[in-house]
């Protein structure tokens, strides 16, 4: 992907337009495209086998979704007080496969924005998904979270690698 970084004015954090600590990031649009964080040793070129679920409905608390990956069975599923995205609080979302589960997400309250998965798939090639997880808590912040396996504990699925947290009006 051909990338262009550039400076731009931060309507949050910037006193007045003179002063720029934003950086817009732009991306020539390709048909398959995936940008990941250097310092990972990864195989280039190689296709990313993906999980085969609609992500598009929030995980509420005491809501759970399924899948199978490569003969195996994982659950997302979330804990938490409310029942909808303007008043849930100690909201946790937690992944599943086997004897082992892993918080994956904490946020003490909600505020117009949900935790919600972007992408499942294997992106380091050990045949164990990987996640894209967007683990914002609010309206104006996006927080996009890179969750490898084959960097995880024995006692864990995941490990985070990566996170970007944008925020704009």
């Amino acid at each position: 992907a051909e990338l262009k970084f550039e400076k731009e004015y931060d309507a949050i954090l910037d006193d007045d337009k003179s002063v720029k600590t934003g950086v817009k990031v732009t991306v020539k649009k390709h048909k398959h495209t995936l940008l990941l964080v250097s310092g990972i040793k990864l195989k280039k070129n190689k296709k990313i086998q993906q999980a085969d679920v609609s992500l598009n409905d929030p995980l509420l608390p005491g809501k759970e979704f399924s899948f199978r990956f490569n003969e195996n069975d994982y659950t997302f599923f979330a804990t938490g007080k409310g029942d909808s995205l303007e008043n849930i609080e100690h909201y946790r979302m937690f992944i599943k496969t086997g004897t082992k589960t892993q918080l994956i997400c904490a946020q003490p309250y909600l505020d117009g924005n949900m935790p919600s998965v972007v992408f499942i798939g294997d992106i380091d090639g050990d045949k164990i998904p990987d996640l894209i997880l967007n683990n914002s808590h609010h309206y104006n912040v996006g927080r996009m979270t890179l969750y490898l396996s084959s960097f995880a504990e024995s006692n864990e699925i995941l490990k985070v690698m990566g996170m970007l947290t944008k925020t704009g009006c």
